[in-house]
């Protein structure tokens, strides 16, 4: 079956990540996403926009042969774009170049489920932030508060209308004027909800927000043994917390304090779980007991 001609412009236009290091590591990651997104119905009109930091490979030109049906018909763009070295830039050109009213943002490390599509039309015209939540949203008024508090964001499922991305200068990329190493990066998908949600509360439309306990997108990442696992967390719960220090000044007073107190908390939990902290505590309880 062809592909059916997308509509333009697109209402929502998928930014697929595809990292330029290592050569082709990602490339089987990448395929089963667009392939994901292009075999279910599609109420919406989408397309699939590839941000690759100036590949210089043949990666492109196999995903045009990958996909020759979407590729002829518009549905998958693949702008040619400078290299940056900066994941956040890439996926802003990439962004510049898609036609839809809403953008949304994926990488190799997941895939939509066959009702993502179905699922997220009804919530389109009365939203401008989409996102999935790790738990049962329930009854949340405040979701700049619940935000700061913790990371409740599904990576893969945020969906931002394009006049609020615009708003908030963008998809997060280099340090935004804080001193910190590009090595090092904030959780950008989580910086992203933060500064679209209180945006939106600054302006009293916190109804235009909207969580979805289902949001249809897996994760397709190996399972990690034990120690890597551990290490993950404590990588997530500093670069969640590098997050909360960046949009920090940008928050409404009113949450200024509830940001100190959520980033000294990981902030300890960081320290708690650092291997010689458990390890001197270790020793501590033992020379008690003796």
């Amino acid at each position: 079956m062809g592909v059916p001609e997308v509509l333009k412009p697109p209402r929502l236009s998928v930014i697929v990540s595809l990292p330029v290091w290592p050569p082709g590591q990602h490339r089987a990651g990448i395929e089963r996403l667009i392939r994901s997104i292009f075999e279910q119905p599609d109420p919406i009109s989408v397309e699939v926009v590839l941000a690759e930091d100036g590949s210089t490979d043949e990666t492109l030109d196999y995903f045009k042969t990958a996909f020759p049906d979407a590729w002829r018909a518009g549905r998958l763009q693949i702008p040619n774009l400078e290299r940056m070295m900066d994941g956040g830039r890439v996926r802003n050109a990439a962004t510049q170049a898609a036609s839809g009213t809403f953008i949304a943002y994926a990488d190799s490390d997941v895939s939509w489920g066959n009702q993502r599509l179905s699922r997220l039309a009804p919530t389109l015209d009365a939203h401008d932030l989409i996102f999935g939540m790790v738990t049962e949203p329930g009854a949340i008024h405040d979701f700049t508060r619940a935000l700061i508090q913790q990371n409740l964001v599904v990576p893969g499922s945020v969906v931002i209308r394009r006049t609020l991305l615009d708003a908030i200068a963008g998809y997060p990329a280099g340090s935004s004027g804080t001193p910190l190493p590009r090595a090092l990066p904030a959780t950008p998908e989580y910086e992203l909800v933060l500064r679209a949600s209180q945006h939106l509360t600054v302006l009293g439309r916190p109804g235009r927000i909207v969580a979805l306990s289902n949001s249809d997108v897996r994760s397709e990442r190996p399972p990690l043994s034990p120690e890597i696992a551990g290490l993950d967390r404590r990588l997530r719960t500093l670069r969640d917390g590098l997050a909360l220090i960046r949009v920090f000044r940008s928050l409404p007073r009113r949450y200024w304090l509830e940001t100190l107190k959520s980033i000294l908390q990981r902030g300890r939990e960081l320290a708690g779980r650092h291997p010689l902290r458990q390890t001197n505590q270790r020793q501590t309880k033992r020379n008690r007991s003796s």
